[in-house]
């Protein structure tokens, strides 16, 4: 099942209701062990990205996130 089909099926009225009650809103997986597998090895692949966050520098913790080109 495609990622496209996967959001459509998920209970949106639901999660829009947990979003005003609780902030948050819990989902099933949308993604499979092997697609998780696959983002976490793009992730050296910096011609795939176009900016890095040095999370410390800005006092927002510690690590690093980047942002896809």
């Amino acid at each position: 099942m495609i990622l496209k089909t996967r959001l459509t099926n998920l209970d949106w009225p639901t999660i829009e209701q947990s979003l005003w009650d609780r902030g948050y809103a819990k989902t099933a997986p949308l993604l499979t062990p092997e697609e998780c597998q696959k983002l976490i090895g793009l992730y050296r692949q910096d011609e795939k990205f176009r900016s890095r966050t040095d999370m410390a520098r800005y006092q927002f913790g510690v690590g690093e996130y980047k942002y896809f080109a």
